[in-house]
């Protein structure tokens, strides 16, 4: 058997029915799509969704589960929201950065930088953050 199998259309009688979106941070949550296809993958089931902005997109089969979604919570933060304020301030040109509680300082690079990587000369097509289209 294979590692991974194909993704497969699924023959469904809810091709064409109307569902809302439970998942509470999706963007389209509350609103109504329509299924046009659905797919089970290696890792779960996917709809192919007609959305209200009428673009078709791929999204996981719990996101329409309200039993699912109903269950997941925010949690506690993990950002300091100080350090958050002082990230705005940066990205937005604001002001001086402010010495942190090492008192070091945060300093705008003079210029992109390129990684190397050891055994070779890296160019910018190759960086990690940058991917050429797969298709």
């Amino acid at each position: 058997m294979p590692f991974f199998r194909e993704q497969c259309p699924v023959h469904s009688a809810h091709v064409g029915d109307e569902v809302e979106v439970h998942y509470r941070w999706h963007p389209y949550f509350g609103q109504k799509v329509s299924i046009r296809r659905v797919e089970e993958r290696a890792t779960g089931r996917f709809l192919k969704v007609l959305g209200p902005t009428g673009v078709v997109i791929a999204i996981s089969g719990w996101m329409i589960d309200p039993v699912v979604c109903r269950g997941m919570t925010m949690g506690t933060p993990r950002v300091d929201l100080a350090t958050l304020i002082e990230l705005n301030r940066l990205v937005s040109g604001g002001s001086k950065a402010a010495p942190f509680r090492s008192e070091r300082r945060i300093t705008q690079e003079d210029h992109d930088e390129i990684p190397q990587y050891a055994g070779a000369g890296v160019g910018p097509a190759a960086r990690p953050d940058i991917r050429g289209a797969q298709r």
